[in-house]
C-alpha cells in the first residue's frame, strides 16, 4: 500500500511538474541574449522575457505602463518618465532612473551590432536624471512618437558597466533583467531556457520554467506539436492549416501581422552582376535602378494569388508598409493592381522588350512559406518575360548577403516595433548615415533626399493632424518611386495543444507569459 501511494503520489507530482514547464517550437531563433545587439523580432522577443522597457505593448500595439508608470512631455523638447517604484533586478539590485540613463547611451552603439537600435534613440539629446525615480529625456527637436520608441529599448542595470560585451550576454552573466523570467540557458540555433522570476513586479507568469527550441522546418515543428514534444509552435504553415484544424487536441489562434514582405532592390550599383539578357549577355547598366523595371515587376506579381494558393488564404495584400487602420499611414494607397499586360509594356519603354533573366535572392526558414512564395514570383514574373532564378538560403545568410550588397532584389519583411510608418521607413529607406538611426536596415542604398526631409519633419512634429500629413506624404512619395515593393502582410499564426490559450500578437512576437491554461 506503500509503495501504491509513493506511486500514485510521484506520478501526480510528474503531472504537475510538466504542466509547470512551458515547451515553445519557434521557427526563427535569436541571434543573442544582448536585448540591443540587433534590432530583429525574435530578438526583441526573447528580450521581452528578461528584460522590461520603460513602456509595453500589448497585442494591439496600444502603449502601457512597464517600468515607468507616468509619461508626458514639459516642454517642445522634453518628455518627463516616472518610473515604477520597487523593482529590482534578478540580481537583487534596485531598479533606478540611472540604470535608464545607463541603458540609454548603450542601446545605440554595441560593437558589431548588424541592426543598431540607434533607430529609435536618434532623436536623444540629453539623458537628465531628476531623482532616482523620475528621469528627463530632452530631444534634439520635438519628438512626437518617443514613447513607443522606448517601448522597443530594454532596460538593463549601470552596475553591468561601459564594458559589457554582447558575449557576457549569451553567456548569461550579464543577462540581468527585471522581467518575469530569468536566463537560465542559451545556445545559439538551438534553445533558450527561461525560469520564472518569483518576485517580478507585475503578474506572474503560468509557467515555471520556458524552453524555447528551434525547429527550422515546417514539418518537424508541426510534428512536434502533435507528439506531444512543445505545447506552443509559431509560423504555422499553411499547408499544415486543414490537418491541425481538423485535430482535438490542437487549438489555432491567428491575425494579420504588421510585418510586411516586400521585394528590396540594389539601388546603388551602377551595373548589376545578378541581372543579364536572356541569352545570358551583361547589361549596360542596373535594371533594378530603373523605375519602369520595378513597375513593371509589381504589376506581373499576382498578390491575391499568392495569399490564395501559397498562403492557404491568410494574409493581405499590401500597399505601404503598414496594414490599414494603423495610425499614420495612408489612406491613398492599395496593393498595387495584378497587370501582366501593363508590366510588358513597361518593360518595352524601359528598352528591355525581350526580357532579362534576374536572381532573386529569398530565405529559406525566416517566413511562412518564404520559399514557396518566391517560388510563385519567379513564376509570375517569367510570363511577362522575366526568367528568375531563384536562390535561397537560411535567412542569416540572406542577410549577411544583402549588407555586403551582394543581391540585384531581395524577397524580405519588416515587423514595425512601434506600429508606426516613420521609423520603418527611415530604418529601410532612409539615406545611410544621413541622420542618427537612418537606413540601418536600408541595405539597397536607396537615397531621396526629399523622402529624408518628409522623415525629418515627421519625426519633430507634435501637431497630430500635421504628422498625419507628413507621414502620409512620405509613404506616398516612397511607393511611388517604388524604393521597395510591398507585397502583403505575413499572417500570425499560432498552433497551442488544447487547454492554453493566447491573444495573437500584431507583433507575431510569440511570448510565454502571455499563454496560459484556460481557467
Amino acid at each position: 500500500m506503500r509503495f501504491l501511494a509513493l506511486l500514485v503520489a510521484f506520478l501526480i507530482f510528474g503531472q504537475v511538474a510538466r504542466a509547470t514547464t512551458l515547451n515553445v517550437g519557434l521557427a526563427v531563433f535569436s541571434s543573442s541574449m544582448d536585448p540591443h545587439f540587433h534590432l530583429t523580432g525574435s530578438n526583441v522577443a526573447l528580450a521581452r522575457h528578461v528584460f522590461d522597457p520603460l513602456l509595453a505593448q500589448d497585442a494591439s500595439q496600444r502603449l502601457h505602463p512597464a517600468l515607468a508608470v507616468e509619461w508626458a512631455p514639459t516642454g517642445p523638447t522634453t518628455w518627463r518618465f516616472r518610473l515604477r517604484s520597487g523593482v529590482q533586478f534578478h540580481d537583487g539590485s534596485p531598479f533606478t532612473a540611472w540604470d535608464v540613463a545607463f541603458t540609454l547611451r548603450r542601446a545605440p552603439d554595441v560593437p558589431n551590432s548588424p541592426g543598431s537600435f540607434a533607430i529609435y534613440t536618434r532623436s536623444i539629446d540629453r539623458v537628465e536624471v531628476v531623482d532616482r525615480l523620475t528621469i528627463d529625456i530632452h530631444t534634439h527637436s520635438p519628438n512626437p512618437t518617443l514613447p513607443i520608441e522606448l517601448s522597443t529599448i530594454a532596460i538593463i542595470p549601470r552596475h553591468l558597466g561601459e564594458a559589457v560585451r554582447t558575449a557576457d550576454f549569451n553567456s548569461g552573466a550579464a543577462a540581468i533583467g527585471t522581467g518575469p523570467f530569468r536566463f537560465t540557458e542559451w545556445v545559439p540555433g538551438e534553445r533558450a531556457v527561461l525560469t520564472r522570476n518569483d518576485s517580478y513586479w507585475g503578474e506572474k507568469p503560468a509557467w515555471t520554467m520556458v524552453v524555447e527550441r528551434l525547429i527550422r522546418s515546417d514539418s518537424s515543428r508541426v510534428a512536434a506539436l502533435l507528439a506531444g514534444d512543445v505545447d506552443v509552435i509559431e509560423y504555422v504553415p499553411a499547408s499544415a492549416m486543414e490537418r491541425l484544424r481538423a485535430t482535438t487536441s490542437v487549438a489555432l489562434v491567428a491575425n494579420v501581422s504588421n510585418r510586411v514582405l516586400f521585394l528590396a532592390f540594389d539601388h546603388a550599383s551602377a551595373t548589376s552582376a545578378y541581372a543579364t539578357t536572356l541569352n545570358g549577355a551583361p547589361l549596360d547598366a542596373n535594371p533594378f535602378k530603373t523605375l519602369r523595371v520595378r513597375q513593371a515587376i509589381s504589376a506581373a506579381i499576382d498578390r491575391q494569388a499568392i495569399i490564395a494558393q501559397v498562403m492557404q488564404g491568410f494574409g493581405l495584400p499590401a500597399g505601404q508598409v503598414l496594414p490599414p487602420g494603423y495610425d499614420l499611414t495612408s489612406s491613398k494607397l492599395g496593393p498595387d493592381p495584378y497587370d501582366p499586360d501593363r508590366a510588358r509594356r513597361l518593360l518595352a519603354e524601359a528598352g528591355l522588350a525581350q526580357g532579362l533573366a534576374v536572381t532573386l535572392l529569398a530565405p529559406n526558414d525566416r517566413y511562412v512559406n518564404d520559399e514557396q512564395v518566391a517560388q510563385a514570383i519567379g513564376q509570375m514574373l517569367a510570363r511577362v518575360g522575366i526568367r528568375v532564378r531563384i536562390d535561397v538560403s537560411p535567412g542569416s545568410v540572406v542577410l549577411q548577403r544583402m549588407s555586403r550588397a551582394e543581391f540585384g532584389f531581395a524577397l524580405w519583411g519588416w515587423g514595425s516595433e512601434t506600429g508606426e510608418p516613420i521609423a520603418a521607413l527611415r530604418a529601410l529607406l532612409g539615406t545611410r548615415g544621413a541622420s542618427g538611426g537612418s537606413g540601418t536596415a536600408n541595405r539597397g542604398r536607396y537615397s531621396n533626399p526629399e523622402l529624408d526631409r518628409l522623415l525629418d519633419r515627421a519625426s519633430a512634429e507634435i501637431d497630430r493632424d500635421k504628422l498625419r500629413a507628413l507621414a502620409a506624404e512620405a509613404t506616398e512619395l516612397a511607393i511611388a518611386d517604388l524604393a521597395l515593393i510591398p507585397l502583403y502582410f505575413q499572417p500570425a499564426i499560432w498552433a497551442l495543444r488544447t487547454g492554453l490559450t493566447m491573444e495573437p500578437r500584431a507583433d507575431s512576437y510569440t511570448l510565454a507569459f502571455a499563454i496560459r491554461p484556460m481557467r
